[in-house]
């Protein structure tokens, strides 16, 4: 019988200081999600995962000022796994 398990995770980044100015950097959170699923067929274990799942707009502080804007994180992506044991 397959055996199936979700996980969630929630990050959250507070206000940090903007290094090319004098502001700070907004606050923002991201979700992750996972689904699991072991022994499908008896054999073959899949995994599918979203990042950024609600697709927030965050930005990271930077450091030097050829980025005036700051740093964009990364836009909702997917990943999917899979493995076949015998």
């Amino acid at each position: 019988m397959p055996k199936w398990q979700i996980q969630t995770q929630i990050n959250w980044l507070g206000h940090q200081p903007d290094y090319t100015s004098n502001a700070t950097v907004d606050d923002y959170e991201t979700v992750d999600l996972t689904i699991n699923a072991k022994r499908l067929w008896n054999h073959v274990n899949l995994s599918a995962s979203v990042r950024n799942l609600f697709n927030s707009h965050g930005k990271e502080p930077a450091v030097v000022s050829s980025y005036p804007n700051n740093l964009p994180i990364p836009s909702q992506s997917f990943y999917l796994e899979a493995s076949v044991h015998f």
